[in-house]
């Protein structure tokens, strides 16, 4: 009898294993089967953004906190060789995983569904974005939408989206006000004054021409092209050749012509409203409240090496000049002194007055000035 239910026992714990096997063998295969779909899940390719460049003309220049609202997402390397970065995000701890996110689809769909057609007749630049996404199948689709004259009526989902996808970094207001870049716009937040450009067109008049706009002035894939010039640049090469002034310029290869000290005593009168200092090379006076310095041409190099000045070459061979101030400073601390150089059309006189230092450390050229000057 004992024997008997010994021999029950040990079947049951047999029938017991075997059951065991079976229904964990059958929870494994349906784990991996699960884990293993998952993994396909992950690999499959979807569609997701590879490029954005936002540029909303919301915001206006700021010194020393957010100058605007523009930002750009680059993942190909599309717009690379101008900023050296993948990304905007520039402390490297960007989510990608975003450009495939809901809100990627999301803004996709929005972003496609802004009207096109709007043109300048409809009124001032209000909104750029170019962007690029790709399909599971790696079809890439370039989508570009610019806005003139008023916001999207789906701008309140943009922004949100937008905010989303740049992990609420920055903060877009949602703003249906338009930032318009004119004359007022320039003076007060670029510093650009009256005597940057010729005195008888307006800044609105020169804005409207060369065509600065919100986009020229804050696109980050636009402003550091080697061909794009800052807005103070851009005014000064077009006062440059509004005023002809190439015809002033000295070049390394100008031909000098000889004079005496007494015609240049005499065409120092006539062109310096007082002179404060005149020697047989040069004559020095004021002018329009700007200090000058008259050069006999054919005493050039005789003036420069009593005065310690090096000669600056331009891309174009023209002149500039420059005097260094502590020769024991490293060059990191060295000062200097810079001016600019023009010719008299007669090519006996050389005229030098010191550069002014503009917004942002940029060296004024005052061609207004200059160019009186010349015309008296």
């Amino acid at each position: 009898m004992k024997r008997t239910s010994f021999l029950r026992f040990i079947a049951v714990l047999m029938i017991s294993a075997v059951l065991y096997c079976l229904i964990g063998c059958g929870i494994g295969s349906s784990d991996n089967s699960r884990s293993s779909k998952s993994d396909e899940s992950q690999n499959e390719p979807q569609t997701g953004i590879t490029r954005l460049n936002f540029v909303p003309a919301i915001g206006h220049y700021k010194v020393n906190t957010r100058q605007h609202y523009c930002f750009y997402i680059d993942t190909v390397q599309y717009w690379y060789k101008y900023r050296g970065r993948v990304s905007f995000m520039v402390d490297e701890n960007y989510d990608y995983s975003l450009l495939n996110s809901q809100s990627a689809m999301d803004f996709i769909k929005e972003v496609e569904a802004i009207p096109d057609g709007t043109t300048e007749a409809d009124g001032p630049f209000a909104l750029k974005i170019d962007m690029e996404y790709r399909d599971p199948d790696g079809t890439t689709h370039p989508v570009k939408k610019s806005v003139y004259g008023a916001l999207p009526e789906n701008w309140g989902t943009i922004v949100r989206l937008a905010n989303e996808l740049t992990m609420q970094k920055m903060d877009i207001p949602v703003s249906r006000k338009i930032t318009v870049v004119d004359s007022n716009y320039l003076r007060k937040y670029h510093h650009i004054q009256e005597d940057s450009y010729p005195q008888d067109i307006s800044l609105d008049t020169i804005i409207k021409e060369l065509g600065i706009t919100y986009e020229y002035l804050y696109d980050e894939t636009l402003c550091f092209q080697d061909d794009h010039l800052d807005v103070w640049t851009l005014i000064d090469v077009y006062t440059f050749d509004y005023l002809g002034m190439k015809d002033y310029i000295f070049f390394e290869t100008t031909q000098v012509e000889k004079t005496t000290d007494g015609e240049m005593k005499e065409y120092a009168e006539n062109h310096l409203e007082y002179i404060t200092s005149i020697n047989d090379v040069s004559a020095v006076g004021r002018f329009q409240d700007s200090s000058f310095e008259i050069v006999r041409s054919d005493c050039f190099e005789k003036w420069r090496k009593d005065n310690g000045v090096d000669l600056v070459l331009s891309y174009d061979d023209s002149i500039s000049l420059i005097i260094y101030g502590n020769e024991s400073g490293s060059d990191e601390t060295q000062s200097y002194r810079s001016f600019q150089c023009y010719i008299d059309p007669s090519h006996k006189y050389l005229i030098i007055l010191p550069f002014k230092t503009g917004f942002a450390g940029h060296n004024v050229n005052n061609y207004n000035v200059v160019y009186d000057f010349f015309q008296q």
